[in-house]
């Protein structure tokens, strides 16, 4: 994947890539190690997020029903390209 002059973190903490989507960062899932039996999903995150997770980590309000829906789509992502690696 080429970026130019743009940042890219890659991330494995669901709950942090919520916040982050609902921030407005575009998140590409992917598989870490392969197709392997227990492989790990992880995002790689577009743009400098480093403001965002600092205030993932202060106490800030969020709205807790779009939170939970943002982590619910979230893990979604993350069960389906399971899934997809396995076949």
């Amino acid at each position: 994947m080429l970026n130019y002059g743009m940042d890219v973190s890659t991330i494995e903490d669901a709950n942090i890539v919520a916040y982050l989507k609902m921030k407005g960062f575009k998140a590409t899932p992917f598989i870490k190690n392969g197709k392997q039996k227990n492989s790990r999903v992880a995002w790689n995150i577009e743009g400098d997020i480093s403001k965002a997770v600092a205030q993932y980590y202060e106490d800030i309000e969020v709205d807790v029903y779009s939170f939970v829906k943002m982590l619910k789509d979230v893990r979604a992502e993350m069960y389906n390209l399971k899934q997809a690696n396995k076949n």
